[in-house]
Formats: structure tokens, sequence, C-alpha cells
């Protein structure tokens, strides 16, 4: 046997004594864990703990929180015997909540873990990891809690004053703030022609308070004629405002039911109803008299909200057999093969289309769709791939931005130095919050001056350095940025809607409704907008003025989500990755000694965590059954930020998770 052979021979035989190793600690670690629970030394009976992780759900946003109303409930029953702490931090997302958590068992050893997170997974990314089978593995669960002495038990105490949650884009917000309405004379034969043709401009522009305005002037001008009708019908379909268009097309179809406009308005009303399945059928009866490539765009897209990807795929790739090159169908394809997990098919239709005008809003609709799923590590495999392929860097500054709003900041840093110091003024801006949202505010702001000397408009500047100033706890500051901003920008919408945040942290509400309710007129389909004034006018008393300016009464209704929360809690990969965090904490819990709990949120269901309760045979309680039962109407149990409970909403948890407790007990 020469040299080289007995190397070769002595490393395999150490590898496979350390796999041996491996597999007998593993063995070792799971008999031991499964003999000795029963004989598990017992504390003191008069000092049971109970340990509460997860978000602001959990540190009791919008009333008294439920681990402090869980203790009452306890003492009541039990006095002295309990004691509930509260590991709940504001905007913490599962990973982090998972990360804490040996440290807090190691140094807090519960008898209970209460564990409510998620709901800010769909935005908060730090800390995201998928170990996968390692995590569900003893081994793994002991060195977890045999290293883990060296932090504080961390949880305990809130997140620093700026690491505050990135400002979301509210939907139903003008894409251009140049875009106003033109002045036309009023009479004349082409009048409406005139206004409907302005109308679809600035509804595709997105100024939607603009277009439906005109929209009815064109109406008001002839109401006779059914093209008209059908037309503005249109328009309020694509600014969201469902209950109009059907009107609108109802009206066309009464004078002119047979018209091809007056079908494809009923068509439209049916997709922004939410009846996609009928929209369907529609768009593809219209399509068999006559093909057209808007209407294959709008198939395709009624198959997708419907969540027939496939077929919505199928459409698309239809629609471009006989109108290649179409834009809207190449998005609307490449979003439906991202999103249904054909991200190799993706990337090679981008590819495909490396030579054509429509590559760049191609790649930007590949990367934010890989963004919008969460795929952040798949986001970063295609664009070096990109780059050493094409020696492309412009999808860096994209995934800058995007990493950046979703609190990734190591990450924003990193793509925004691949792009380039040239990389333009968003991709700047984007670094710069990055570095904000870590305290670094002296790199922020010479960021923020690079991205204005790039051509960033000073008013957008000052909403970011006024978001960090109250977002540090100076307000008088803030308000002084936003002054100018608006100054600056002739009221821009989202230097308004900047102006309301601001007020609203700064628990200034009689402010802040006013500040949206300015914002609402602009912008009356937002639904995320909506619901932060909503707040506001709720908490200054101003409900019933709500209702008089959005003609709706949000104290009757479900929160309305966000989209990506709503996408996000639906989204398959996603809540694998929440189950897969869950599991990992109730295996160390185990190995701890301390029995888990689990639940919905008050109006939210997780899957992943109904998966991980049941995959793990831990309870899992339903809160929203019990919301639905136990009170009247949502004004009864939600706070004033028509999201997370008042303290009667949390008292109903506390009493529910008492009772659990009680009966694990026997």
């Amino acid at each position: 046997m020469n040299r080289a052979q007995a190397l070769s021979r002595l490393f395999l035989q150490a590898v496979l004594s350390l796999v041996c190793a491996t597999v007998l600690l593993e063995a070792g670690l799971r008999l031991a864990g499964w003999a000795a629970r029963p004989r598990l030394p017992q504390k003191n009976s008069a000092s049971k703990t109970v340990l509460c992780a997860g978000d602001s759900f959990v540190w009791g946003a919008g009333g008294k929180s439920f681990p402090a109303q869980l203790q009452e409930i306890l003492d009541l029953k039990k006095p002295g015997v309990y004691r509930v702490l509260n590991a709940g931090t504001a905007g913490t997302n599962s990973a982090q909540m998972l990360s804490k958590l040996p440290a807090q068992l190691k140094l807090y050893r519960p008898d209970f873990l209460i564990i409510l997170t998620g709901s800010s997974n769909y935005w908060n990314h730090i800390g995201e990891r998928s170990l996968g089978w390692l995590e569900r593995t003893a081994v793994y669960r002991f060195f977890s809690l045999a290293l883990s002495g060296r932090g504080d038990g961390g949880g305990l105490a809130v997140l620093p004053s700026c690491a505050c949650r990135p400002e979301e884009e509210p939907d139903g917000l003008p894409r251009e703030e140049t875009i106003s309405p033109p002045k036309y004379a009023t009479g004349g034969n082409a009048a409406p022609g005139l206004y409907l043709d302005a109308a679809k401009l600035l509804a595709s522009g997105g100024n939607c308070a603009a277009a439906e305005k005109l929209a009815l002037r064109a109406v008001k001008a002839d109401g006779r004629e059914a093209a008209f009708m059908a037309q503005a019908a249109s328009v309020f379909s694509s600014c969201g405002d469902a209950a109009e268009s059907c009107r609108m097309a109802e009206n066309a179809a009464s004078l002119s039911p047979d018209s091809r406009q007056t079908q494809v308005a009923m068509a439209d009303c049916r997709l922004s109803s939410g009846d996609y399945a009928g929209a369907a059928v529609s768009y593809s009866e219209l399509l068999r008299e006559k093909p057209d490539p808007w209407l294959y765009a709008q198939l395709a897209q009624a198959y997708f909200e419907n969540g027939e990807l496939d077929a919505s795929a199928r459409s698309c790739e239809k629609g471009l057999s006989l109108f290649p090159a179409y834009a809207e169908l190449e998005k609307l394809y490449l979003k439906t093969l991202v999103f249904g997990g054909k991200h190799s098919r993706g990337w090679k239709f981008l590819l495909s289309n490396r030579a054509s005008q429509s590559f760049t809003p191609l790649l930007e609709t590949f990367y934010s769709s890989l963004a919008d799923i969460g795929e952040y590590g798949l986001a970063e495999k295609y664009a070096d791939r990109l780059s050493g392929k094409l020696s492309e860097r412009r999808q860096y500054a994209l995934l800058a931005k995007r990493f950046a709003a979703a609190g990734m900041s190591a990450k924003a840093l990193e793509f925004g130095e691949k792009a380039g110091t040239d990389c333009g003024a968003e991709c700047l801006l984007a670094m710069g919050d990055a570095h904000a949202r870590e305290c670094r505010y002296d790199a922020a702001s010479d960021l923020y001056s690079r991205a204005e000397s790039a051509g960033m408009p000073r008013w957008r500047v000052l909403v970011k350095l006024a978001a960090h100033s109250a977002c540090s706890g100076d307000c008088a500051a803030g308000r002084g940025y936003l002054r100018e901003a608006l100054r600056l920008s002739n009221g821009a919408v989202r230097a308004r809607i900047a102006f309301a945040r601001l007020e609203a942290a700064c628990g200034t509400p009689a402010s802040a409704w006013k500040a949206y309710e300015e914002t609402l007129r602009l912008a009356p389909r937002s639904k995320m907008l909506r619901r932060e004034a909503y707040g506001a006018a709720v908490a200054s008393g101003k409900a019933k003025e709500f209702s008089s300016v959005t003609g709706t009464d949000l104290s009757s209704e479900a929160v309305p989500a966000e989209n990506r929360l709503l996408w996000w809690m639906e989204n398959g990969t996603a809540q694998r990755r929440l189950e897969k965090d869950l599991s990992a904490a109730c295996g160390l819990a185990r190995q701890a000694g301390a029995k888990v709990i689990l639940s919905t949120y008050p109006e939210w269901k997780m899957s992943g965590a109904a998966s991980a309760a049941s995959a793990q045979r831990v309870p899992y309680l339903d809160f929203t059954a019990l919301f639905r039962k136990r009170f009247a109407g949502r004004s009864e149990y939600v706070s004033a930020d028509n999201s997370h409970c008042n303290s009667a909403g949390y008292r109903a948890m506390a009493e529910a998770y008492a009772e659990k407790i009680m009966e694990l007990e026997q």
C-alpha cells in the first residue's frame, strides 16, 4: 500500500468514525430525552414559569398584553404558583424568535412556552435561514442549548429605537406625481371622448382620483352612449373601484347588451370584484370571437388571481404566439412562471429577450417577482449568474432596494456595492436606508446626498430624513423636514402620507387623521391608506368622519391586510419556512422540558403554524373562531390601529391560554 492510499484510508476511517459518533450521539440524546423526561426534577411548585415569545401581539401593541392578563388569571386560579414572562418584541419574525429561544430556555427554564409569531415574516427577513433536517436533530438542539449561554436571554428588551419597520409603499398611488388632469372646455360633441382618453391616460399612470373624475364627467356629458359607459367602467375597474365599475358596466348593458365594449366592461367588472372564474369565462368567450392581446393579458390575470398559474401561463403563451412581444403579456408570463416555482423557465425566457427592447422591464419583473415571494437566495443566485453571463449590474441595484425594504441591511449594502457607484438615485437611497436601519446615520446622510446629486428630488430625501427623525424620537425635526418636503413637492401624495405617518408615530392622532383625510382624497382606493387612516380616525374620535370620506365603515369589516401579507399567508414556500422555525422551536422546548402552545392570530391563520402544531403534536388554539363566537363585531376587540387587539381582545386570548395550561397540568 503506497502513502497516498494509506492517507485516503485514514481519511475515510476518520469520516466514518465521525458519522458513527454523530449517529450514536443523536440516538443517545433521543433515548436520554425519552427516558429521563418523566423523572425530570420538579421545580418549586411556587415558581412555574410561562414564557411567551413572539411579535407585537405578544408584546401587547394596542392594549394590555395577554401575558400581563394571563398572570392575573393564573394568580386567581392558583395564587403564587406561576410567573408569566413576556419575551415579545414588536416587529420580530419567526427566525429572530428562534435565534433567541435557546438562551431564553436556558435562562428561564420555563414549564410552558407560548409562541405567537409569523405576521412580521412577510416584511422582516432578518435572520432567515433554512437548516432543514439539521434543526430537527437532537444533536443540533443539544449544542444550541449548550452554547446559548453567551446571550442575556434575549427578547425581554425591545428593539433599539432606530430599528424601525421599513415603510411600505401603499397601493393605489399615482405612479407619476407629474400626471395631472387636462383642462377641457365643457360642451361639444368631442368632449366626452376627450375626457375618456384623458381618464385612461391618468389611470394608466395611477392617478385614479383624477381619472375617475374625468370618467364621470364624460358620462355626465353623454350618459346615453353605451360606449362611453363601457369605457368609464374600464377606468374604474383599472383603479380598483369594483362597485362603480360594475354600476357603469350594468348601465352600458341596459343600453347595448350585445356590444363588444359592453361585454368587455362586464368582464372587467367581474375581474375587479373578485369573480375571477367568471371573468376568465367572459374573456375566453370574447377571445373566441376575436383575438386581442389586451384580452389575453386580462384572461391570464384572471387565472393568476384565481391561483390557476398553469392556466395563466398557457394563456400568455397563446397570446404571445399570436401577438409576439406584447409587453404586458411578456411581463405577466414571466411573473406567472416565477410565482409558480418555474424559475429556470423564467430565467431562460428572460435571457431569450436580452436583445429586445423588453429586456429591461422583464429584468425588473423577474427579480421583483423573486423578491415578492421571498426567494431572496434564488434572486441572489440569478443576479450573480446574469452578471457573469452578460456583465449586467442593473439587477443588483433593483435588489439593493428590495433588500433594504425587507430590512436585510447587510445584503442591501452588498448588492449596492456590486451595482457600482453609478447605480442610480434609487439604489443610493436604498443603501442609505440600509445604513439608517442599523443606526449609522452619518453614512445614511452621505448616501442620501449622493442620491440627490444623482437626480433624486430633494423632497424625497427630506421624507427619508423625517422618517428617521421620528424613528429616533425627534418628532420636531421630522415635522420640519416634511413641511419643506410638502413645499418643494407642491403637496405630493407621498409627502402627505409621510406626514400622516409621522403624526401617528408621534402620538398625535388628530393631526394624523387630518393628514390622512387629505391623502385619501388623492388616493381614495388605497386599502393600506384606508387601514392606516381608520386607526387615526378612531384614536381621535373621528370614526364617523372616516365613513363620510371613504364611504365605508371598517369597524365592521375584517382588517384589509396588505397584499404582501395576504400572499405570504397563502404561499406554500413561505409557510414551510414558518413551519420549520416553529418545529425547531418545539424541538428546543421539548429538549428543555417545556410544553408548547401554538395558535392563530385573532384574525389571521398561518398554515405553517397549524402544520407545525400537528407535526410536533402540541396544542393549537384557533383564535379566529373564538373571536367570531365571543365578540359581536371587530370594534369590541380591535385597537385604534385597526390591526392589533385592545385590552378586551388580549383578555380573550389570555383566558384561552390559561384554560389550556390548566388542561395540560392535569
